[in-house]
């Protein structure tokens, strides 16, 4: 069953355009509280539209079209562009409410252009200016991003964002900010070992991939011989090996390649070796 598929209950059927809104109009009444979400000309594909109702704020309307349009092609980008949707009409309502807490992700390269294009098709003032996610480099196809942690939702900071989320509007203030409290959940990190020298990695199933950044504190817990060998599969899959123990190696490098394949969250196949205080890609450092 494709992504789509599962997103929408369907297997075998494209859905029409007044199923797809209907489906749509469910996920925004359960995800926006307080609210009544109603269908305006179903019997129009031309006309019909989204109408979020709400006791103290002004009606919220959205149109499915691009959204349906991305569907019917099954692009890749498709989930999260309806989960912008979702998020941009939730901060309508909640944004000022909440306070987020920042918070270091390890991210695809692709996951990064993917998203920013969401961004910028959602932008309707003709000159605005692209929207660029808050970046910063790490290693071979990933990069670090900063999550804005809420209490009911998860959303990443843009450029745009910094003057709020920062006292200098500063990336580099945003990222030490981040990584303190990153660094507070050190006493929750759970080490799994999974056999012989292969050890999971593991927090909370969102942040356990970014405990890579923190990997000289967690790294003296592990009785390696060799230099440790890492796998950043997916946000809830970070595997370590013993880099003496080849067919340790073997084993992460070939259940990284299946499972990448299998995530909903995956990262990356690729294997990262620590060396000389640095994480680098482990084949091209051999």
């Amino acid at each position: 069953m494709g992504i789509l598929s599962k997103l929408f209950g369907k297997t075998n059927h494209k859905l029409t355009k007044r199923e797809f809104t209907e489906q749509l109009a469910q996920e925004l009444q359960q995800a926006i509280p307080n609210t009544h979400v109603r269908i305006v000309d179903a019997d129009n594909d031309e006309e019909i539209s989204i109408h979020i109702d709400h006791d103290e704020r002004e009606t919220n309307i959205v149109y499915p079209d691009n959204l349906y349009a991305s569907y019917v092609q099954e692009r890749p980008d498709f989930a999260a562009y309806k989960q912008n949707i979702i998020n941009n009409v939730y901060d309508v309502y909640y944004g000022e409410e909440e306070s987020a807490t920042l918070l270091p992700n390890i991210k695809h390269i692709q996951w990064v252009k993917d998203i920013e294009e969401v961004s910028n098709q959602a932008q309707t003032a003709p000159d605005t200016p692209p929207s660029r996610l808050v970046t910063f480099p790490f290693s071979g196809d990933l990069v670090r991003v900063i999550a804005m942690d809420y209490p009911s939702k998860l959303a990443y900071l843009f450029d745009s964002d910094l003057p709020e989320h920062t006292s200098d509007g500063s990336k580099d203030t945003a990222l030490s900010m981040a990584m303190e409290n990153l660094r507070t959940a050190l006493d929750q990190v759970e080490i799994t070992a999974l056999g012989n020298s292969l050890h999971r990695i593991g927090l909370d199933q969102t942040y356990d991939a970014s405990l890579v950044l923190l990997w000289e504190d967690i790294m003296p817990q592990l009785s390696f011989v060799g230099e440790p060998v890492l796998a950043l599969i997916a946000r809830d899959q970070f595997i370590v090996a013993d880099g003496n123990v080849p067919e340790d190696i073997a084993k992460l490098k070939h259940y990284a390649a299946e499972q990448v394949q299998a995530s909903p969250h995956a990262l990356s196949a690729q294997l990262y070796v620590y060396r000389n205080g640095r994480i680098g890609l482990y084949e091209s450092l051999q």
